[in-house]
């Protein structure tokens, strides 16, 4: 089998599961790519779309006896085969990001969880409370904005506040965290982050993995923005 067959039997699959995407009425591989709503095709949006020019390209030209006159070069075929096997089998945000999750209490006090920041290099941590349940995400704005209205006039911190105390005048966007399940991709992933930043301007703080994704679940992980972006390149 020569790349042009193989380049087509990819391209049948791949169209087959955007087929899956959509409606049962008749849509060019095109508009598939564009109406899908699922984020791992847009996250592969612009490949799929020169790919499509590429089987138009080779389908719609005459023959040289029995062989294409376009003939995809090997690494287009091989790159053409790693997305397929992506939007086969999207890697799953578990076991990737599946950790132990450490966090604070409402009632501890700030020394205690500026100890576990600095030794961890945690720049935000999951306040819980006594049932374990998140109930807010703590992060080193909030702490410096504390800071700065609670130092004294010698420059020196005269209180040790519970992280409770923080929460009234010093989270700047309260409950910017969400829940997602174990079987998430993490493209679907990614666009929490992307989405959020479209729609608020503003970065979501992280996401925490549970089993269905209902917060009164066990958190099994969590990923923030600079975590999943890696994988995203």
């Amino acid at each position: 089998m020569n790349n042009a067959e193989t380049f087509l039997k990819i391209y049948n699959k791949v169209d087959k599961i955007l087929t899956t995407d959509n409606s049962t009425k008749y849509e060019l591989y095109s508009e598939k790519v564009r109406n899908s709503t699922k984020p791992i095709i847009r996250q592969f949006r612009e490949q799929l779309y020169d790919y499509g020019d590429l089987r138009n390209a080779i389908v719609h030209r005459p023959k040289d006896g029995n062989n294409y006159i376009a003939e995809p070069l090997d690494k287009v075929v091989k790159d053409f085969e790693r997305i397929l096997a992506v939007l086969e089998n999207p890697p799953k945000v578990l076991p990737k990001f599946q950790f132990k999750v450490e966090g604070a209490k409402q009632s501890d006090k700030l020394d205690t969880v500026l100890k576990i920041m600095n030794e961890n290099s945690f720049s935000q941590m999951p306040i819980f409370d006594d049932s374990g349940k998140v109930v807010e995400v703590i992060n080193t704005n909030t702490i410096s904005r504390w800071v700065g209205r609670n130092i004294g006039s010698e420059g020196i911190l005269k209180e040790n506040p519970s992280i409770s105390e923080l929460f009234e005048q010093d989270i700047e966007y309260k409950a910017n965290y969400k829940f997602i399940s174990r079987n998430c991709d993490i493209y679907e992933a990614y666009s929490h982050f992307t989405e959020q930043m479209e729609k608020l301007n503003r970065n979501l703080d992280v996401l925490f993995i549970t089993e269905n994704g209902e917060s009164s679940e066990k958190l099994l992980g969590l990923i923030t923005v600079a975590d999943i972006t890696k994988l995203m390149s």
